[in-house]
């Protein structure tokens, strides 16, 4: 396979005959795992919100809708059979939005649309199935709006617009598999891994720690609580964690001890339990907003909103199931 012919900021991992190669030399697969995990390390920082995002969230009263938004999407992936990596390239791309788009006072509506804009985006590139717009708000997210295609695929290129096309994010669920290649038996670490990496994704506080740190903290948050010294595992804890942590940057170890820190004491419930914590009981209100959020939210005036082939609403709003 050419190099050449990879599309935006897509990196060749693997050759299609290197699987043969693996088989009979692990040492070759040892080698491209830790090639790639410095290829992310490199590029992931391009794929965090901007400065301050979460300062924002909590200023502007956004911390509750982007916890039913990114809630909605993890849940997702159970209804419509998706990959973990588009749930967690679909919450990277809605905190990214966020953080650059400079709209102010946003509604209930915003957020959902945005959230049916990620998740649809991101499933065009991680999925072989494909699911309509209908599918992916009412199956998938279960919104409490509905909104017509055609503002749908306005909402997407607007995203994608904003992110500047760089869509292959480099986020913590990235890692997984990089970090747990050399463990014989690492089913049960790499479910944990994600079980505890989803509920991370609903904490904000974890968005100021770089992907490979969360991710680092996750598997070391299972290892020090399931994994007893066993030459099952192919390497015993001490050596595992050792090896992983010889990975990053020595400058990176205080952030990586304070997020495996927090991460065991506020979500170490979740490494055997649920994956998904009951959501506030606080419920928001109001319905759906004018033609004149819509233009400010899309930087168009009303005048062009109007046109025959513009998008607009579908002004139908779905009933919450009982």
């Amino acid at each position: 396979m050419d190099d050449n012919i990879l599309l935006c900021d897509e990196v060749l991992i693997m050759k299609e005959d290197d699987e043969i190669c693996i088989l009979k030399n692990p040492n070759n697969y040892k080698k491209d795992c830790e090639e790639t995990f410095y290829i992310c390390l490199n590029k992931e920082l391009d794929f965090l919100p901007q400065f301050g995002y979460v300062t924002r969230l909590r200023s502007s009263g956004l911390l509750f809708s982007r916890f039913k938004s990114v809630q909605s999407i993890i849940k997702s992936q159970c209804r419509l059979n998706l990959s973990f990596e588009t749930v967690f390239n679909a919450v990277s791309f809605l905190d990214r939005f966020i953080s650059i788009n400079q709209c102010h006072g946003w509604k209930d509506w915003m957020m959902e649309l945005l959230s049916v804009a990620c998740l649809s985006v991101a499933s065009k590139f991680g999925e072989t199935e494909n699911h309509t717009l209908h599918e992916i708000q009412m199956k998938g997210l279960k919104l409490s709006y509905s909104f017509e295609p055609k503002l749908i695929q306005r909402m997407e290129l607007n995203l994608m617009k904003v992110l500047n096309w760089r869509l292959m994010s480099t986020t913590s669920f990235s890692y997984v598999e990089l970090l747990t290649w050399n463990i014989t038996s690492n089913h049960f670490l790499t479910v944990g891994s994600i079980n505890l990496l989803l509920t991370t994704l609903l904490d904000v506080e974890f968005v100021e720690f770089r992907p490979s740190i969360v991710a680092m903290a996750s598997l070391m948050c299972i290892i020090k609580k399931k994994l007893h010294y066993s030459t099952d595992l192919g390497y015993d804890l001490d050596d595992y964690l050792a090896y992983i942590t010889t990975l990053i940057p020595q400058d990176h170890m205080d952030d990586l001890m304070k997020c495996e820190e927090k991460m065991s004491h506020d979500h170490g419930s979740y490494m055997n339990g649920t994956i998904i914590p009951s959501s506030p009981n606080t419920v928001l209100g109001g319905g759906m907003e004018d033609v004149h959020d819509l233009c400010n939210f899309f930087k168009i005036s009303e005048h062009d909103l109007m046109k025959p082939n513009m998008v607009r609403f579908s002004g139908v709003k779905r009933k919450r199931e009982k």
